[in-house]
């Protein structure tokens, strides 16, 4: 277990996304975050866990010292896009969504609908995740993590192999597109809750993990 002493300022999937956002919003050639209405909704599903993981038996240790009291905050999703936020200006819109797998694709959507609405101009949208003790038992748990490298088109398959990381991107109203190099339009979307069984997305057993 990790002493107090040793832990970072902010979480992995906080740094992870801090990286990820700056480099979005470097890439959008936005060099004044406050010249249009602008929002962040960053997606995650482990949060803080990692240093949780690492404290947990001190939380229930009432006789240890309350240093690790600042670092219960950390664990909630909500946590790490504040301090993305903060670390590249965004004051105006801020929302977290935690959709397991769907996340990031969720937070794509939502911006474009606030944007659609009106609401905003421009907004980062992506997500961060680090890799936690809870999400690799998760996935153990549902049986479909392969201990080897996976073989996705493989008869023999045994299922996948996790990771972390973090990606944003930056969806802008025409008026706040005006005169950039657009890369990309996002011209629709949609998502539904139809699936079948937790691993699977239909009766057959087919469908993405």
């Amino acid at each position: 277990m990790a002493g107090v002493e040793n832990l970072p300022d902010n979480t992995r999937t906080t740094y992870l996304g801090i990286i990820a956002a700056k480099e979005a919003v470097k890439n959008a050639g936005i060099t004044n975050i406050k010249e249009f209405r602008t929002g962040i909704i960053s997606a995650t599903s482990v949060g803080g866990m990692g240093i949780t993981e690492d404290l947990w038996l001190d939380y229930l240790d009432t006789e240890k010292s309350g240093e690790w009291l600042r670092y219960i905050e950390t664990h909630e999703c909500g946590d790490s896009t504040e301090s993305i936020a903060d670390s590249i200006g965004v004051k105006d819109y801020l929302s977290t969504i935690s959709t397991a797998c769907s996340s990031s694709a969720n937070s794509i959507m939502y911006g474009a609908r606030l944007i659609k609405h009106g609401i905003l101009d421009r907004v980062i949208v992506g997500g961060t995740d680090s890799l936690s003790r809870f999400t690799i038992n998760g996935f153990m748990t549902l049986m479909i993590l392969d201990t080897e490298a996976c073989k996705p088109f493989d008869a023999e398959r045994k299922g996948l192999n996790l990771g972390e990381g973090a990606g944003f991107i930056v969806i802008e109203s025409e008026k706040a597109a005006k005169g950039k190099h657009i890369l990309a339009e996002l011209s629709g979307y949609g998502n539904s809750n139809d699936a079948y069984h937790q691993t699977a997305s239909s009766p057959d057993g087919a469908g993405a993990y």
